[in-house]
């Protein structure tokens, strides 16, 4: 994945990224939990 973010920011000349990671956990028919995780990378 932090590969292909290179690739990409370097063919479109972005110079400044933020990865972020979203997790979604629960079991069908409950209520998800939801944990983002800003700037992983």
């Amino acid at each position: 994945m932090l590969n292909a973010a290179q690739y990409y920011t370097a063919e479109h000349e972005i110079d400044h990224i933020q990865i972020d990671a979203i997790a979604v956990e629960g079991k069908p028919g409950t209520k998800p939990i939801i944990t983002h995780f800003e700037n992983v990378i």
